[in-house]
């Protein structure tokens, strides 16, 4: 099935009781972009994940009627995303915090880090802490290995005006 852009439908994923607001942006059979958004109806920005984490889709129901409802589509930014390269691109070229989230994390951990290099599929990085500090330590992940990007969430844009590198 296509999935038109501005299409909400509610995603349910493996391993989480939670239920999440999105927009499908594009889909094929390995990989998802999507357009989040929170219980309010508030963008919280572009996220890319492995379909086969998903549990469910679902273009129907209460709640998601109400989501629709209170949406300010024209507040969302549009943003050229097709792959894993392209949210590690937009975080190199922008100075944008980017949200991962590694196979070896505990399920569902994102680390706000600060993309240092991009080379043979290697990821060099540095990692934000809640409030913003960017940690010393160097990190290296192979693109593999990486589950889930995310970037212009709520989070990421607050600690890009407070972050001291």
């Amino acid at each position: 099935m296509k999935y038109g852009y501005l299409d909400i439908c509610e995603i349910l994923y493996y391993n989480n009781d939670n239920q999440y607001w999105e927009i499908i942006v594009s889909k094929n059979e390995t990989q998802i972009i999507l357009i989040e958004f929170n219980d309010f109806g508030e963008y919280n920005g572009y996220l890319f994940r492995g379909v086969k984490d998903i549990d469910g889709i679902f273009h129907s129901g209460k709640m998601l009627e109400f989501i629709r409802k209170i949406i300010d589509y024209a507040s969302i930014p549009y943003l050229t995303l097709r792959n894993k390269n392209d949210f590690i691109e937009m975080a190199m070229e922008n100075n944008r915090v980017l949200g991962i989230a590694r196979k070896s994390f505990p399920s569902g951990e994102i680390e706000n880090i600060k993309v240092l290099k991009f080379d043979n599929n290697i990821l060099t990085y540095r990692v934000y802490s809640q409030c913003g500090i960017l940690y010393n330590k160097i990190c290296n992940a192979k693109i593999n290995d990486i589950v889930l990007l995310q970037i212009d969430a709520k989070h990421q844009r607050l600690i890009e005006k407070v972050r001291k590198e």
